[in-house]
């Protein structure tokens, strides 16, 4: 959306993002994303035709069934069935995950566009509502809130649950190799977005926090400090060489 604003009176662009927008606002009646009582988009799956209130299949991911060697399949399947085997774990979608903050490049961009405040308000209330988790968290943005708000709540209370959590492991189908899947990084486009409409530099303190909260699990194998991503049943686990720096470059610029 935002390599519109380079031609900003170009009135379908402006109708296109007002309608982008709108679906994370409820102004889309067929689209009720957002919870604006609990601040929460309510499903990972979501979009123009609303949330998903329901586990999803490996079919809601995967689509209609494809013809053998006709397509390259990027994330190196072989087949149909193998496809629906690498989404066959993706079920736990209810309820809000730190990707969905990506969402709020919408409401950035409208207000870049419009000027309207409903836009610019949408996102920081929808971010403070994020930076609030993190601090209840202990520091660490959880990767499922349930649809009453709490966190954990679509997943038995378990802050790391849900699909692209930071437990969210699955095996990959032609090799049997674990894969270690969580997009809470992914969240930092909101944190972002909310430190360009405001100069607020403590939106850049939450991630900065987590990152510290993440590394202070770090332990010691054979003399080397391993670091972790993951975090499961059993704790901590994923540990590698590298301190979890996911978004410290960008923080360090802004």
């Amino acid at each position: 959306g935002a390599l519109g604003l380079c031609d900003h009176k170009d009135l379908d662009y402006e109708r296109r993002l007002r309608k982008w927008a709108g679906l994370y606002m409820n102004e889309d009646p067929e689209a009720p994303n957002y919870d604006p009582e609990h601040k929460i988009i309510r499903s990972l799956y979501n979009g123009s035709r609303g949330p998903l209130l329901r586990k999803a299949t490996a079919l809601d991911w995967t689509g209609d069934p494809i013809e053998e060697n006709r397509f390259v399949l990027l994330h190196g399947e072989r087949n149909y069935q193998e496809m629906l085997a690498h989404f066959k774990d993706y079920t736990d979608i209810i309820g809000d995950h730190p990707s969905n903050l990506v969402a709020t490049g919408l409401g950035y961009d409208a207000y870049a566009l419009t000027g309207e405040e409903k836009y610019r308000n949408w996102v920081l209330e929808y971010v403070d509502a994020w930076a609030d988790r993190a601090r209840e968290n202990n520091g660490i943005l959880p990767s499922n809130i349930g649809l009453d708000g709490k966190i954990g709540g679509a997943c038995d209370g378990k802050w790391w649950g849900g699909c692209y959590g930071w437990g969210f492991t699955t095996v990959i189908p032609q090799n049997g190799q674990p894969a270690h899947r969580n997009t809470v990084p992914l969240g930092i486009a909101g944190f972002g977005n909310a430190l360009l409409l405001t100069g607020d530099q403590s939106y850049v303190g939450v991630w900065r926090t987590m990152l510290d909260a993440v590394n202070m699990n770090k332990k010691e194998t054979d003399g080397q400090t391993m670091y972790p991503n993951m975090f499961g049943d059993e704790g901590w686990y994923h540990f590698t060489p590298e301190p979890f720096a996911n978004g410290a470059l960008n923080i360090y610029f802004w």
